[in-house]
């Protein structure tokens, strides 16, 4: 209560903050959020792009983000994208594809970050962890494009390596139904990984 009643007093810095750590608890007043993210969409040009992509993936998964707001930040996102580290890119591309949203040359500048990066590779400096490239394979199948196919397989064939060893069969699930039903190279990898029937 005492954030929707103050969240027009917030500064830009802790409206962002505050919207992350809503997201993380669960915790959803419609009119807070709005209050918060119109603090945030109206500062978007003084906010750093990592606090931007924390804050757009905790929005976005709070539904509460149309396109056109997404539009607004990606207008400033796009500026730092080649400087993004594997895990930022891995976010970005997550909330995007929660959003179906395509700019080809977005996504594609965040996928050269992510793979260019060592978002794949186990013990690199820049890897995402094994939750984030799930997530990133999800929004590759997300999108049902023939043209990332290419970046889906290599997807496919580093997570299995590292399924075997993490068996993280929950975090793993959503990535699966969507690669059943997409039918996509890789199925068979992710069933014998996990040891799922047909």
């Amino acid at each position: 209560e005492e954030v929707t009643d103050r969240a027009e007093e917030f500064e830009p810095m802790e409206a962002a903050k505050t919207l992350q750590t809503m997201h993380r608890l669960g915790v959803v007043r419609g009119f807070a959020i709005r209050r918060l993210s119109n603090i945030v969409l109206s500062n978007r040009h003084h906010l750093g792009p990592t606090l931007m992509v924390k804050t757009l993936r905790a929005v976005v998964q709070m539904r509460f983000w149309s396109l056109e707001e997404v539009d607004e930040v990606m207008d400033v996102l796009q500026h730092h994208i080649q400087r993004f580290n594997a895990p930022m890119a891995a976010d970005l591309l997550f909330s995007l594809a929660s959003l179906d949203y395509e700019n080809d040359a977005v996504l594609a500048g965040l996928l050269t970050q992510f793979l260019g990066r060592g978002g794949l590779e186990p013990g690199h400096s820049f890897a995402s962890d094994t939750k984030r490239c799930v997530e990133v394979a999800w929004a590759l199948c997300a999108w049902r494009r023939k043209d990332l196919q290419p970046q889906l397989v290599e997807c496919v064939t580093a997570l299995t390596g590292r399924l075997k060893k993490e068996r993280e069969k929950q975090v793993v699930f959503p990535a699966l139904v969507l690669f059943k039903e997409v039918m996509v190279a890789g199925r068979t990898q992710w069933q014998n990984c996990l040891d799922i029937p047909d």
